[in-house]
């Protein structure tokens, strides 16, 4: 495991895919909550990848926090559900997955952001732009000249939008169209505005962890030196 340092941020790929002795082991590491919630599940492969992604969450978390193993983790959850370490010791982090692909983020002092999505034809684009982006997101990307380049478009927006409310805990408590990211892959990736007002001091990241994702990270603060691993257990 490397060392994770203040002004770095440290990405994992994960696949979801579960044989199952690999399902019953990261099944153990989870408490009581989280094999409820597991059960809840109505399809056996939701139920799995749920738990993959734990269990990968937890082993990755005692790593970093010099624990016995996953089970030691102890979760506190904010008021939109963003999960943190319940013993406040700098360690941050923030997950998502699509499909069987996960993708875990890792800072020190930070709080960090992360999302992705699987790359993929959507034939109710303009409808999904008007009703979840801001009008110079969607004036853009509807410019552009080639219906591919209008899903890799939307799709680099829709990851930074959404790691943007991920770093700040809010979730979906905030409409996506409330606030503008820039979208052109001529400049760097930014926060233009936030409910209306001008900001600064935001950093996104544009990531490409696997083919076939789009994927983003998002924070607040000074540039953070970005490591890309792939996770294997």
């Amino acid at each position: 495991m490397p060392a994770l340092t203040e002004g770095a941020l440290h990405l994992w790929s994960a696949s979801l895919d579960a044989t199952p002795e690999r399902l019953a082991g990261y099944r153990s590491l989870l408490n009581s909550e989280e094999l409820g919630r597991a059960g809840r599940f109505r399809f056996a492969r939701d139920h799995d990848r749920y738990v993959m992604g734990r269990g990968i969450l937890r082993t990755l978390l005692a790593r970093y926090a010099e624990l016995p193993d996953g089970r030691a983790v102890k979760l506190a959850y904010g008021p939109h559900g963003k999960p943190s370490l319940a013993a406040a010791d700098g360690l941050r982090f923030n997950l998502s997955h699509a499909d069987d692909f996960a993708l875990y983020a890792f800072t020190r002092g930070v709080e960090i952001g992360v999302d992705v999505e699987r790359v993929r034809d959507l034939p109710d684009l303009d409808a999904t732009m008007r009703a979840s982006f801001a009008d110079a997101e969607r004036r853009h990307i509807e410019a552009l000249p080639t219906p591919v380049e209008q899903r890799d478009a939307f799709y680099r927006c829709w990851t930074r939008k959404e790691a943007v409310l991920k770093a700040l805990g809010w979730g979906l408590a905030v409409p996506l169209d409330s606030f503008e990211v820039s979208v052109q892959t001529s400049e760097e990736p930014r926060l233009i505005s936030l409910r209306g007002k001008a900001v600064t001091g935001w950093r996104l990241a544009h990531l490409e962890p696997a083919p076939g994702f789009a994927a983003a990270a998002a924070w607040q603060g000074s540039p953070l030196v970005v490591a890309c691993q792939a996770f294997r257990q």
